[in-house]
């Protein structure tokens, strides 16, 4: 019943008259579109802690890669690679470190993309909102790794050098499941999109 609504309101918002919008905007039009850039990824990590252990963890470096396609004036479809580098968490007993651990990371999701206010902003500026889901990968030194389940939420806007390249800025919550449902991060990621006509 539920996913039969979901269907039905996806076809409605389909299905209302933006052509205005899509003939008027040629930012908002449907097609693919290619995108690389580079994040930095803060650590949220939920680590437990008690008893003098206590945990200190610092963030990353990485790329972000994605390939989507523009489906209707205010939505998109893509999916969106990153890859981590060198996340350190730091071990201290009763205020000492014991111990030091690199981990380097990737996730994949598929992600639904949502454009609120095309037609209401300036046609090159556009904001978004982003939910998504896949896996995420950690490898831990020396030679430890685990993948999981993941869910992406966040938001971003882009900005159109032209109508063909796009600046895109863009920050999510990274959510894993299982093993690593501990591991959370929030990359905050940069960089350059080309929209294919």
């Amino acid at each position: 019943m539920l996913a039969r609504a979901a269907t039905a309101l996806l076809a409605g918002l389909l299905c209302v008259p933006w052509p205005t919008i899509a003939a008027e905007d040629e930012h908002a039009r449907p097609g693919f579109y290619l995108g690389v850039g580079g994040l930095f990824a803060i650590t949220n990590f939920q680590l437990p802690s008690g008893g003098g252990l206590d945990f200190e963890s610092t963030g990353s470096y990485g790329i972000d890669s994605r390939f989507g396609y523009r489906i209707h004036p205010m939505f998109a479809a893509e999916g969106q690679f990153q890859s981590y580098r060198r996340f350190e968490l730091t071990t201290r007993q009763d205020g000492q470190d014991v111990g030091r651990t690199e981990m380097d990371g990737l996730s994949f999701s598929a992600n639904g993309k949502f454009y609120p206010f095309v037609g209401t902003f300036k046609p090159s500026i556009q904001p978004y909102g982003l939910g998504g889901m896949g896996l995420l990968n950690l490898n831990a030194d020396p030679g430890t790794s685990a993948t999981d389940f993941m869910l992406r939420v966040g938001g971003g806007v882009d900005v159109y050098a032209t109508p063909n390249l796009v600046l895109n800025f863009e920050t999510s919550w990274v959510l894993p499941t299982g093993d690593l449902a501990d591991f959370r991060i929030a990359p905050l990621a940069f960089g350059v999109q080309y929209r294919f006509d």
